[in-house]
């Protein structure tokens, strides 16, 4: 059976790492039958430097259906690869300081010269792209000009996704293989909440970042003249973004009753079960584990059309928007939802959620992969 060494800033159980980490679970979940896998990640979750409780360092240890190995301060990546038998490297992520040193590490032959995947997952999107352009800018010409990405096979989640990775990258088509991103596998769907004409409670549940546009639900929210109650969830990674969040909040009008409710990092369809509307204008997704988890928990995902969930609508199971009017017309729209429309529109998304997770042609698509 064929070893993918899977290397990733953050894995299980790190929380705040966003969706690379959860793609990477997830895949894994769904490909262990087929490939051996083995992660390298951090010892320390997204924000923190401590140890994660529970982990060891300097050994393999089993985290689901993957060996892991968390890297202590004192370990040096290239050594641990070097000892790890495998038939591929996989790199969860474009800009993770773990991805850079091996890329570097490979170019500089310090590493075996082993076949090497790199999964951007959504880094190359304009959203992405226009947080801290110039670093990011400046880096990937000098990472062009040096060569590191030669020889490099890429993991594009969509075919938007691969024209990226052509127009940035100058990589070949060639080299490019399209998988989209597995769903986690479920069980079994909470009972969505019940909503009556003129009751709307509503969840943005996102790291709070500039990249997900909480700023950008809070300005909508100011348009907005009936009752809504407004529950914001996620991690706080940029102090000056969530004070600038802060004093929108506090210009909210006292019809909206908005709330922060710190982190969630588990049962989260269970938690948007509670809620009519999620609220989620973002700046760029390649799949958006958080709109999926919305669709599952029969939650109305009402999201910009910087995703690959389109056509909610359509499907009568959300809305994906291009403009401000569309939001808060939506907004207005949902309040207005009696008990039997919220009840059939919420059956379709749990339905079309469900409908991704049983899609066996993504999983297909996913083992060819490494083949």
């Amino acid at each position: 059976m064929k070893t993918i060494l899977a290397i990733s800033d953050y894995y299980t159980p790190a929380v705040r790492g966003g969706g690379a980490p959860h793609a990477l679970m997830n895949m894994i979940a769904w490909l262990a039958d087929d490939y051996q896998f083995k992660v390298i990640t951090n010892d320390f979750d997204l924000g923190s430097t401590d140890k994660m409780p529970s982990i060891s360092n300097g050994v393999w240890s089993r985290m689901g259906r993957a060996q892991v190995r968390y890297l202590s301060s004192e370990e040096q990546l290239t050594s641990v690869i070097h000892q790890t038998d495998y038939g591929m490297i996989y790199l969860n992520g474009l800009f993770g300081v773990l991805s850079i040193k091996t890329i570097v590490a490979r170019k500089m032959k310090r590493i075996p010269a082993m076949p090497l995947m790199i999964a951007p997952h959504g880094e190359l999107y304009e959203g992405a792209l226009n947080q801290k352009a110039w670093k990011k800018k400046i880096f990937l010409g000098l990472m062009k000009s040096f060569g590191m990405y030669k020889n490099v096979l890429w993991h594009a989640s969509t075919a938007e996704e691969a024209n990226q990775i052509m127009r940035h990258l100058g990589a070949s088509s060639q080299n490019i293989r399209i998988a989209p991103i597995l769903p986690a596998p479920i069980e079994h769907l909470p009972h969505p909440t019940q909503k009556q004409a003129g009751d709307l409670k509503i969840i943005f549940l996102s790291r709070i970042t500039p990249k997900k546009n909480l700023d950008g639900a809070l300005r909508l929210l100011m348009n907005i003249t009936h009752e809504v109650k407004f529950d914001i969830y996620g991690t706080q990674e940029d102090s000056d973004y969530w004070a600038l969040c802060e004093s929108l909040m506090a210009q909210l009008p006292p019809n909206i009753h908005v709330r922060y409710r710190g982190e969630i990092s588990a049962e989260q369809i269970e938690l948007f079960s509670r809620y009519h509307l999620f609220l989620f204008p973002t700046h760029g997704e390649n799949f958006g584990y958080v709109i999926q988890e919305a669709l599952l928990g029969g939650c109305l995902p009402l999201i910009s059309t910087n995703t690959p969930w389109r056509g909610l609508a359509e499907k009568r199971a959300g809305w994906d928007v291009t403009n401000e009017a569309e939001f808060i017309h939506i907004i207005e729209q949902a309040m207005q939802m009696d008990s039997a429309t919220f009840s059939e529109w919420s059956k379709n998304a749990q339905a079309h959620g469900m409908s991704v997770v049983n899609d066996r042609k993504r999983v297909a698509q996913n083992r060819d992969l490494f083949r």
